[in-house]
């Protein structure tokens, strides 16, 4: 049980800060000032949120079954001549 705790404590460290170009880059954000311009006009809010709300259920355009992630991977992963899982 106590060798259970040990190994689930390893597998739970905390991440370690970035460095380099990326810490950089979470400073600079943090030192910025907040985006106060970047408001879009409402009529621009409402047609987004509406394209928004329209496109739930739908499949994206060119995610047929062949254009699959999975698909992609397995034919790389395979050739012809090798049997499928």
């Amino acid at each position: 049980m106590l060798t259970l705790v040990i190994l689930a404590s390893a597998v739970v460290q905390p991440a370690a800060p970035p460095t380099g170009s990326a810490r950089s880059v979470i400073e600079a954000q943090l030192q910025a000032a907040p985006r106060v311009d970047d408001q879009l006009p409402p009529e621009e809010a409402d047609a987004i949120r509406r394209r928004y709300l329209e496109s739930i259920g739908k499949p994206v355009e060119g995610s047929g079954p062949a254009s699959g992630g999975m698909e992609r991977w397995l034919e790389r992963k395979y050739d012809s001549a090798s049997p499928r899982p």
